[in-house]
């Protein structure tokens, strides 16, 4: 995955889902490609990198693709959901717990496809 490629799904993520104090975008090996996070949420950047790449672990590990869509992990008063696009991308993304969570999924992959 190129850094462009990246990139361009960042801005599609960013632009979809506004409300999210932080969009991070991995490649299947859990090495961060792109990042926007909020200011005062950069200090948080290496946890949810970490939790991107134990999503990422996770599908290596899985003998079928395709079982898990996506994990959500709760912190506090925010959610952070870590998605697999495709066979190239694990993207997380930071919103408090007030975002309709149920959305999540569908404004992810409208954002993938308008990237891709």
């Amino acid at each position: 995955m190129s850094q462009t490629d990246a990139q361009l799904l960042l801005e599609a993520l960013s632009s979809k889902i506004p409300a999210a104090q932080a969009v991070v975008v991995t490649d299947r090996y859990g090495q961060e490609q792109a990042e926007n996070l909020l200011h005062e949420e950069l200090w948080m950047l290496p946890s949810l990198t970490a939790a991107s790449n134990n999503f990422a672990d996770q599908l290596a590990q899985m003998t079928e693709r395709g079982n898990e869509e996506y994990i959500s992990y709760y912190l506090g008063d925010n959610c952070y959901s870590v998605f697999e696009i495709g066979d190239k991308w694990i993207v997380g993304i930071l919103t408090s717990n007030e975002v309709d969570q149920m959305e999540l999924p569908r404004l992810v992959f409208e954002a993938a496809s308008t990237a891709a």
